[in-house]
């Protein structure tokens, strides 16, 4: 094989010949802005007023060139699904890949078409974007998200439900919930930006028993159901899925069936495994104290369930026959079967 390394000639002098170069003056060729194109991936842009504060820009980069910042003057409802932050960027790491754009769930995110900064200041390479740009020049849009790069699914998997004839004479469940199939789809949409955690009033861990489920794993969804909440097949039902509002997703499409996803992982465990999940963390040792909970609603029985996994010994009063309160007498057996209300309970 032939050499292709280039052949130097050595010697002692050459470096010296650097300096012949010291005292001349620089070649300084004047700078002829050229436009850019229209999809030209240059200095960041962000609509501030569509901007919520999600920070999935900031996970899907690489170079970690994207970082929160609490702005203290802005709205903030995490009910709502908005955060009183916005992605800085350190352009010292961007690699202008565009990711953060075709990732944003509300689109606030784009690159302009301005593309020159020059200075010393190393802290002027990082910057909170507006929609005026670096300069404040208001330079024209370049790559901004569109069908083709969109990296989001926003359309929900079809919920399946009994056709109204077939359940005209009795109170089975009308839903009927996902197959397999439409459950991996369905938490593939899911980006994890953790909106729908401080949403829900149990700051129930969605992301993370979602992320289970696409890896088909449901005995771990079920551990991190379990680890806020002891009623996953009533909510996995009947929940008012504050969570859903706040979903990223749903601002440009449908948001992610976090209910149903949480129905679905229960409805593929052994009830005895799932027995065993939910009391994997019950202390080993009792304390020798008594507790008194009067009430078998879902409060008095979660405060129940807490109480003995702490060691507790618990007895629980009830007035009606059988446990479970508005969750038995309030609600139809198509809306909650009674069995799956009984193996919460």
């Amino acid at each position: 094989m032939s050499d292709i390394r280039p052949k130097y000639k050595g010697s002692l002098l050459r470096p010296m010949k650097a300096l012949s170069f010291l005292f001349r003056e620089p070649a300084t060729l004047p700078m002829e802005p050229r436009e850019a194109s229209e999809v030209y991936r240059g200095f960041h842009l962000n609509d501030w007023e569509k901007c919520i504060g999600c920070g999935t820009c900031g996970e899907i980069c690489d170079n970690f060139a994207i970082r929160m910042v609490e702005i203290p003057d802005l709205p903030s409802d995490p009910a709502k699904g908005v955060k009183a932050r916005r992605p800085a960027i350190d352009y010292g790491r961007c690699c202008w890949c565009a990711l953060c754009v075709d990732i944003c769930p509300t689109g606030s995110l784009s690159m302009s078409r301005e593309y020159i900064h020059v200075s010393r200041d190393l802290d002027s390479y990082l910057i909170l974007p507006d929609e005026a740009g670096m300069h404040g020049e208001n330079f024209l849009k370049g790559w901004a998200k569109s069908e083709t790069s969109d990296l989001l699914d926003l359309a929900r998997q079809a919920m399946g439900e009994l056709e109204p004839e077939a359940r005209s004479d009795n109170f089975d469940e009308v839903t009927k919930g996902f197959d397999a199939q439409s459950a991996l789809l369905e938490a593939s949409r899911c980006i994890q930006c953790g909106m729908c955690h401080e949403a829900c009033p149990a700051h129930m861990h969605a992301p993370e028993y979602i992320r289970a489920i696409w890896d088909g794993d449901m005995e771990r969804a079920v551990e991190e159901i379990y680890r806020t909440n002891p009623f996953p097949q009533v909510c996995g039902r009947i929940c008012t899925h504050r969570c859903e509002s706040a979903c990223s997703i749903g601002r440009r499409g449908d948001p992610v069936a976090i209910r149903w996803l949480k129905r679905f992982a229960m409805d593929q465990v052994e009830p005895q495994k799932v027995q065993e999940i939910a009391l994997k963390n019950k202390v080993s040792k009792p304390t020798g104290k008594k507790v008194a909970v009067i009430g078998a609603g879902p409060a008095g029985l979660t405060a129940a369930f807490d109480l003995a996994k702490l060691g507790h010994s618990v007895c629980v009063y009830e007035a009606r026959p059988e446990p479970g309160g508005m969750m038995r007498y309030g609600i139809p057996e198509y809306r909650l079967p009674y069995d799956r209300l009984d193996a919460d309970i």
